[in-house]
């Protein structure tokens, strides 16, 4: 019993002998300056009106179904071969289609782009609203 009664003595001094409580210094801030937004990079479905169980989708807009994005979120989708890049707009995210697509894109954001339409590789990054300005029409008076 005394044996048993060493062992306990011994873990309980080394659990609290090893505890050390360290004091935060809330005056050093560490800036950790990384990019929030939402990246991806993958093949698009270039959309088609052959194209079953998808809404339509006006082939000449610059409009994107997307899964995981909210609706009218605006994204920047680039071409990695060539770097044409162009700023679309995301219609709905409550399409259906393949989990290896990462989009649906019009065939006028593929021809823009000038995309492999075998095989169109594209790049999508969220657009914040916050880091967006969009200057209107002004008119000038002499």
């Amino acid at each position: 019993m005394t044996n048993f009664r060493l062992i306990i003595i011994i873990f309980i001094y080394f659990l609290f002998s090893g505890c050390q409580q360290s004091k935060i210094d809330s005056s050093k801030k560490i800036d950790l300056d990384f990019e929030r937004r939402y990246k991806n990079i993958g093949f698009a479905l270039i959309y088609d009106d052959n194209l079953k169980d998808i809404r339509k989708l006006d082939v000449r807009s610059l409009r994107i179904y997307h899964k995981s994005l909210k609706r009218k979120s605006l994204v920047k989708i680039t071409n990695p071969e060539n770097g044409n890049s162009l700023i679309a707009e995301v219609k709905s995210n409550k399409v259906k289609f393949s989990d290896f697509y990462n989009s649906i894109l019009t065939p006028r954001i593929a021809e823009t782009l000038e995309l492999n339409l075998k095989e169109p590789y594209v790049e999508i990054v969220l657009i914040s609203k916050d880091s967006t300005f969009v200057a209107k029409k002004a008119k000038t008076f002499d």
